[in-house]
């Protein structure tokens, strides 16, 4: 598998793209007033003029040095500082930072070693990925959050210990270490996502076939076509079979509960996928291209929730007996209207954003969750929301232009069985044209909400969407 192809948004968007990204950790906001120059043990200078920095917050690092001193004062590292800076070798980090953004040290190929501070407690996603020269890092005990990817392809990292505090190695931690052979893991690790040791001389020499880890799968080292995953098994992690094309049939047992992201992605012979009816949560990419995908109508259904449209229509109704639309499943879309029917319940952070045509969307009075970003950036959106629902207390809160509309009838959903797909039939759209309705939100006395929660994130539009798309990563 080739983990180190990062494609450019424009590539990514093509049909499925990682959903939502972790926001950066904010700086205490400290003026800096006077940098301290340090000297390296070569003997060289990280001039002060070589530092972009910006209340605390060190912006970028300009100079060529091999050997750089981070000046005191800092408290975080932003985003890319030092990404793709191809001439460091050495960086020293000072006391006082406490948090590192995302790609900041990324692509340093000749990055050997760093210092870090024991004040540092949080390092964002990707951020050693791809320092191939990288042999040792020691991580601080006061460290509590490692993101996603955080070293992945580091291919000259032989040892690593994980400090208590840490309670979740995120998907990709470290795939791609081929010299990674000692692992120390802390007490206090109680979750560990996809792909995680991918590809590294620790998870061969620890595990057989199925690695499983606190009820999850997280990867696959066997070369069998036809696989019945393990009972026992809650959930399947991000890219754990991602490429394999061996693989012709899988049989997921009853008490999975989710999919993660890009798990069968590039599984070109997969044919058969055998879901439980406990599955009810689905990430992005997760069946393209395989057979199964391809066998698949427009509607790509699992288990009631829509998976992915691969249709062109500029009008489209989702199909009945739908509960659920999946994360980033019309993103950019080309559509001008979409029409969902009563009976979701949940929209997918960043589902319907980003999109220059989209002008109208309706959400059923039966939607009682919408996820980050649901439909930021889309310039020319109306919403048709139902009067005193979740629907429109979200329109109102997060400022999209709406109209509202009487409820449409509920639609019966079938219970849910194991499957290949479920396709049910398509809904027909409500003609019946909207009027503006100044109606009271019913608000639920405890939470001040209508029914649901809004998730906060969802309420950020256009600004969130920027973020999203600052660390857009697809697997291959």
């Amino acid at each position: 598998m080739n983990t180190g192809n990062k494609t450019s948004l424009a590539q990514t968007l093509h049909k499925k793209i990682l959903a939502a990204a972790l926001a950066l950790a904010v700086a205490i906001a400290l003026p800096v007033t006077a940098f301290a120059d340090g000297s390296s043990s070569s003997g060289t200078k990280s001039n002060s003029s070589d530092f972009v920095i910006e209340q605390g917050v060190l912006k970028q690092y300009t100079g060529a040095d091999s050997t750089v001193v981070i000046p005191a004062g800092v408290t975080s590292i932003g985003s890319s500082a030092f990404y793709k800076n191809q001439t460091v070798a050495s960086i020293v980090l000072p006391e006082g930072v406490i948090s590192i953004g995302d790609y900041a040290f990324s692509q340093c190929v000749n990055l050997k070693t760093i210092s870090l501070p024991s004040t540092l407690t949080s390092i964002g996603d990707f951020q050693f990925w791809g320092d191939s020269k990288l042999t040792n890092v020691v991580l601080p005990a006061g460290l509590t959050d490692l993101a996603r990817g955080s070293f992945e392809d580091c291919t000259s990292l032989t040892s690593i210990t994980i400090p208590n505090g840490i309670t979740e190695l995120r998907s990709w931690m470290f795939w791609g270490c081929t010299s990674l052979s000692t692992i120390n893991l802390p007490s206090t690790l109680t979750k560990v996502d996809g792909g995680a040791f991918a590809q590294t001389p620790w998870q061969k020499s620890h595990y057989g076939d199925y690695v499983v880890m606190f009820g999850a799968l997280i990867g696959y080292q066997g070369d069998d076509t036809v696989l019945t995953i393990p009972s026992g098994v809650t959930s399947l992690g991000d890219s754990v079979f991602e490429g394999n094309e061996k693989i012709t049939s899988v049989t997921i047992p009853s008490g999975v509960e989710s999919i993660g992201r890009f798990t069968f992605n590039g599984c070109k012979n997969l044919r058969t996928i055998n879901f439980p009816s406990t599955l009810t949560s689905l990430g992005d990419g997760v069946f393209t291209e395989t057979l199964w995908y391809d066998a698949q109508p427009d509607f790509v259904v699992v288990n009631h929730i829509l998976v992915d449209y691969k249709g062109s229509d500029t009008e489209i109704t989702i199909p009945s007996g739908t509960t659920a639309l999946n994360t980033t499943l019309f993103y950019g879309t080309k559509a001008t209207k979409i029409v969902i029917p009563e009976g979701v319940t949940k929209i997918g952070s960043y589902a319907l954003c980003d999109s220059e045509t989209l002008t109208s969307v309706n959400i059923p009075a039966s939607v009682q969750d919408i996820g980050i970003s649901a439909f930021s950036d889309d310039p020319n959106l109306t919403l048709t929301v139902v009067p005193g629902t979740f629907g429109e207390e979200f329109a109102q809160l997060s400022s999209i232009k709406y109209v509202s509309a009487p409820a449409a009838p509920e639609s019966t959903v079938s219970d849910a069985t194991s499957q290949e797909a479920m396709v049910s039939d398509t809904a027909q759209a409500d003609k019946a044209a909207p009027e503006t309705v100044d109606s009271t939100v019913v608000k639920n006395p405890e939470t001040g909400f209508a029914s649901g929660t809004v998730s906060l994130y969802g309420l950020i539009g256009i600004a969130s969407a920027a973020v999203f798309t600052a660390v857009l990563r697809k697997r291959k």
